[in-house]
């Protein structure tokens, strides 16, 4: 289970109860990879590192605030609200504790796998970013955390914590050979797929 001072865990440390901080996406494969199942090797940025983010940087009291300023009937209030929130977040250091962690997973991780791809639960895990480097990462993080903030999810309240997956990057491989003949001619190719 993942404890509130956990801020970075690997993906087979994720367990069945987790999908409460971590959402269902990543609890499944964390089940996966408990019961021996082949899936993408990686760790997960939890919740509790954005509210560490958050609390060192003093941000809850200034984006409380900001919110609290929100016209709901102007979309240009929540734009404008939304541009100052992701002002501060992209602005404000990642606290050392958190870089720690996620460097000393990265450097194992990049250790096996040279590209390692970026994702989150704003996304639902389908916008994936290629990234290298440490400066990468954590500018990858601000970001995603800023994303947070996006006016729809400030206008809709539909608010759910971020949850960062950190992998490495699936290379296809040829599987096997298609056949094609050309109808009239009978030439044949080959294509690999």
């Amino acid at each position: 289970m993942v404890l509130p001072t956990e801020l970075v865990v690997w993906l087979q440390d994720v367990e069945k109860e987790d999908k409460y901080v971590l959402g269902e996406e990543i609890s499944v494969m964390g089940e996966f990879a408990h019961a021996k199942i082949p899936v993408v090797v990686g760790f997960v940025v939890t919740p509790y590192a954005f509210d560490l983010f958050l609390k060192e940087n003093n941000l809850f009291t200034k984006i409380k605030h900001l919110l609290g300023t929100v016209n709901p009937e102007r979309h240009d209030s929540i734009i404008q609200v939304s541009a100052h929130i992701k002002k501060l977040i992209m602005s404000s250091p990642i606290p050392q504790r958190i870089v720690t962690d996620i460097f000393a997973h990265s450097n194992r991780l990049e250790k096996f796998h040279k590209e390692i791809i970026f994702s989150s639960n704003l996304t639902n895990f389908l916008d994936k970013d290629e990234i290298a480097g440490e400066a990468a990462i954590g500018e990858r993080l601000r970001a995603e955390w800023a994303h947070y903030f996006d006016s729809e999810y400030i206008q809709g309240n539909a608010i759910v914590p971020p949850v960062i997956f950190i992998s490495q990057k699936l290379v296809p491989q040829i599987v096997g050979k298609l056949y094609t003949i050309e109808p009239e001619s009978g030439a044949r190719d080959i294509i690999k797929i």
